[in-house]
């Protein structure tokens, strides 16, 4: 059995007992055919329920396309190099995906996935292309009838998933809760994220052995549980030299949030001064923002 990895031609040469040997007249040729690798391109964020959408390979002559799309329906194009197709509605995730098939019967196979918009983050508001970045990653499905509460403050439990997701994959499942914090019910919604992130060393809780899963992140509290999850526990920022004139050096969070600025994943909440907010609640517009630069996730 031949298995080149290039084309191969084989004769075939016959020695007996004596040393004499004879090379048959016939030869075979095994033609080793390239895969196809298909370049998906299409839209990283799309409208909700619009027709007219478009995703695309270059095309090869001879070669046939198999289309699939989940969170949206194929117009025309199927078969072809291109398809046109309309997007599901608002805060679906849309998966697409083409099986090309060469004239030799080889297939080579491409993927992408696409956001549809929120209602309440269109185009032109200015964490769209975040939280589009964090929607294809599967960190968040968003709150709830299409929309994703940008203005919304980040809950404490909320926050556990959105921190474990982005550090593990969107697929990552938590191990089942046992009850390690009396404010969070075992089981319950959040409890096995919230239980996780104090098992990694991400939180301690919030003080007499609680969690408060209700309350807010503030924007001081998130550079810790952004740059612990980052780098690990073990992970002790460099010491503050007071560049925000509204989180004095040395404090509690001084030294995690100039650590932060000075990665690029914040520029505070006010350029000139510069100034952190940091007793401000931490939005879910901003928490976009954060994960996207932490985790370096791709615009598009």
């Amino acid at each position: 059995m031949a298995s080149p990895s290039q084309t191969t031609t084989y004769s075939l040469v016959v020695t007996d007992a004596n040393g004499c040997s004879s090379t048959n007249d016939a030869t075979a040729t095994v033609t080793v055919a390239p895969v196809p690798a298909p370049v998906l391109t299409s839209t990283a964020c799309v409208p909700p329920s619009t027709d007219g959408l478009v995703a695309s390979v270059p095309g090869v002559g001879g070669d046939t396309y198999e289309w699939t799309l989940t969170g949206g329906t194929i117009s025309s194009g199927q078969g072809t190099a291109a398809i046109t197709f309309t997007s599901g509605p608002a805060a679906t995730l849309l998966s697409l995906r083409v099986d090309e098939t060469s004239s030799e019967g080889c297939v080579g196979s491409a993927t992408a996935v696409a956001q549809v918009d929120f209602t309440d983050v269109p185009p032109e508001d200015l964490f769209h292309d975040d939280v589009c970045a964090i929607g294809r990653a599967g960190i968040t499905a968003g709150c709830g009838g299409g929309e994703y509460c940008r203005n919304a403050a980040v809950r404490r439990d909320q926050m556990a998933v959105f921190l474990l997701k982005a550090e593990h994959g969107s697929s990552y499942v938590p191990p089942a809760c046992a009850g390690a914090f009396p404010d969070v019910p075992c089981p319950s919604l959040f409890a096995n994220w919230v239980e996780q992130l104090a098992t990694e060393g991400i939180t301690a809780g919030c003080g007499s052995g609680n969690y408060c899963p209700d309350s807010a992140v503030t924007r001081a509290q998130m550079a810790a549980f952004l740059l612990k999850t980052e780098h690990g526990t073990t992970y002790s920022p460099p010491d503050c030299q007071g560049i925000f004139g509204d989180v004095a050096c040395p404090s509690q969070f001084a030294n995690w949030i100039e650590a932060l600025y000075g990665e690029g994943i914040t520029g505070g909440c006010q350029a000139a001064p510069l100034l952190y907010c940091p007793d401000n609640p931490n939005t879910r517009g901003q928490m976009a923002v954060f994960l996207r630069k932490t985790f370096g996730l791709p615009l598009d």
